[in-house]
């Protein structure tokens, strides 16, 4: 089963809900709050020890489009 980096964040906010708090969250998967924070936000990627935490592998699909040059 492939899940999206967006799913994988809906699933840590729903963490977060149940558990009360971010910094309660992050000491259950042994990360910083900013850390945590910053993967929510974008602004870092899902790093090894927060995959492994979640039980989850990082796979990397390349997608390629094309797009027409021809005008008409």
């Amino acid at each position: 089963m492939s899940i999206t980096h967006a799913e994988v964040c809906r699933r840590l906010e729903r963490d977060i809900e149940l558990n009360g708090s971010l910094r309660r969250t992050a000491g259950f998967y042994k990360v910083s709050p900013q850390y945590l924070s910053a993967v929510l936000a974008g602004d870092r990627s899902i790093g090894p020890k927060l995959l492994r935490s979640l039980k989850l592998r990082r796979r990397i699909v390349k997608v390629v489009t094309y797009e027409s040059t021809k005008r008409g």
